[in-house]
């Protein structure tokens, strides 16, 4: 593999892990009435995802004028809007932060009206930056699309796996909290891993490049272990991973199921980082 994409590779990733990460926070506030109440799970959360979007502005303004050349159409508009969506999501991200740490302050950037609204433009500021990036890559309309599925559901399998493994963790405080939670959460996860699986063998059947590569070749990629290597460890040996944390939550064994989920997100930020690499080595979505 080249070492060229590296960079955005790993921006890509970081992008897809916070997106992933308030959707959940989302999907918390307003499910899990239990979670929801504990002020010390989402600031854990917060406190994981905040210094991620001040890492992604640095790595931003590194190579976005450095990879127009490799994969990007020259635009600066297009730049500037990026640039502003990451300066944006930092902003947001610490507002966010601060109404998680002021819950119950009943003083101003407390309220949880306030929290989950900043939650969910978060949410539509990290969709505006995959739409900014995508659109900026010299590909189809179907590419466009294809790459924008691709990372939404990197994005949701990254936040559910970190959000589960997480909460887990609030059993080892707290042992008498439901099961429901964590049961919810890693049936969630897995639901996200199996429709990662059906993307994965819809792209191997469409073999779609979303952009052409001039080393490529498209003959041979199915040869490719870093391709066998994403799927087994990133969709098989994290759904396996996953089923078994679902299986240990239903009986109340929250120690198992969160260790479980350590290694569930092991995985799939292996091949989170593997399908973003494959995507510039090979040009199709995995």
């Amino acid at each position: 593999m080249s070492l060229d994409p590296l960079p955005l590779v790993v921006l890509l990733g970081m992008m897809q892990f916070v997106f992933g990460g308030y959707v959940f926070i989302a999907i918390i506030q307003k499910q899990l009435a239990v979670a929801s109440s504990r002020k010390g799970f989402i600031t854990a959360l917060c406190v994981t995802y905040v210094p991620f979007t001040y890492l992604m502005l640095l790595i931003s303004f590194n190579i976005i004028d450095q990879i127009d050349e490799l994969y990007f159409i020259s635009f600066d508009g297009l730049r500037i809007i990026l640039r502003f969506s990451f300066v944006l999501m930092t902003l947001l991200s610490s507002m966010h932060f601060l109404t998680v740490w002021r819950t119950d302050s009943k003083k101003i950037l407390s309220s949880l009206h306030l929290r989950i609204k900043i939650n969910n433009l978060l949410i539509i500021v990290s969709l505006i930056s995959f739409f900014v990036i995508f659109f900026s890559f010299k590909t189809t309309a179907v590419g466009f699309i294809l790459l924008l599925l691709h990372s939404i559901i990197a994005g949701l399998m990254l936040g559910g796996a970190n959000t589960a493994m997480t909460w887990g963790h609030w059993y080892l405080v707290t042992p008498s909290l439901p099961k429901e939670p964590l049961v919810f959460l890693t049936s969630f996860l897995m639901k996200v891993i199996f429709i990662n699986f059906l993307f994965f063998i819809f792209m191997m059947f469409l073999q779609y490049e979303v952009f052409s590569l001039s080393d490529s070749n498209a003959l041979n990629y199915i040869n490719n272990p870093a391709l066998w290597l994403r799927f087994l460890v990133g969709i098989g040996l994290a759904f396996t991973l996953a089923f078994f944390a679902y299986k240990a939550s239903t009986i109340h064994g929250m120690m198992s199921a969160t260790g479980l989920l350590y290694l569930a997100l092991g995985a799939i930020l292996a091949g989170a980082f593997l399908s973003n690499a494959l995507l510039f080595e090979i040009g199709i979505p995995t």
